[in-house]
């Protein structure tokens, strides 16, 4: 099972507010260096809302971020929301490909609630997609909800992908997504969010 990883929320109004997006730029640093404190401990994993903080920005900025943290693309994984295939396409594609060039993790969080479809994915330089908790939400009994993740799982594989399911919070979710075949979780099943120094301490005891 994959290590949990630390989530940064990018601001939802950065795009039209230069201060917001400073803001941002600086908690991308701040979480970067935080990692730097604990190289080899674990996998920094970075969720930006795409109107809250543009592909474009984090593809030009990236690089300069990492090398002031002494840090290499592969130990980042960057997340964003579905409306990357929506909003400017073809613009976000060519970020996109810039980042993953880094060695970058690239992925989709949220998947399934929003505009996007397979095509996408197989158009887009994507590593990994992010099941929706609402989809998670009441499996195995929910018979809808386990046919779609089911079906959604080898798909997304096929593809090249990994999947991760979001909102796991009971064994009997968890015992599911591994029979098919999910390659990491998360949700209150394995852990609740947790501050820095309590998540490395908790890695080092486990």
């Amino acid at each position: 099972m994959a290590p949990l990883g630390a989530v940064l929320a990018g601001r939802p109004d950065a795009a039209a507010n230069p201060a917001a997006m400073a803001l941002s730029a600086g908690s991308l640093r701040s979480a970067l260096r935080e990692a730097t404190g604990h190289r080899g401990f674990w996998y920094l994993n970075l969720g930006f809302a795409v109107c809250g903080f543009q592909v474009l920005f984090i593809a030009i900025h990236l690089p300069a971020y990492l090398s002031d943290a002494g840090l290499s693309g592969e130990c980042l994984g960057v997340e964003f929301t579905e409306s990357i295939f929506v909003d400017s396409p073809e613009e976000n594609m060519s970020a996109l490909q810039g980042i993953k060039d880094m060695g970058v993790e690239i992925s989709i969080g949220h998947f399934g609630t929003g505009h996007s479809s397979l095509s996408y994915l197989r158009s887009f330089p994507v590593d990994q997609v992010k099941i929706d908790r609402s989809f998670v939400k009441d499996i195995p009994e929910n018979t809808d909800n386990a046919a779609i993740v089911a079906s959604f799982i080898p798909m997304t594989h096929s593809l090249g992908m990994t999947v991760v399911a979001d909102g796991v919070e009971n064994t009997a979710q968890l015992d599911f997504l591994k029979d098919r075949g999910c390659d990491e979780y998360l949700g209150e099943r394995l852990s609740e969010p947790l501050p820095a120094q309590e998540f490395l301490c908790k890695m080092l005891t486990e």
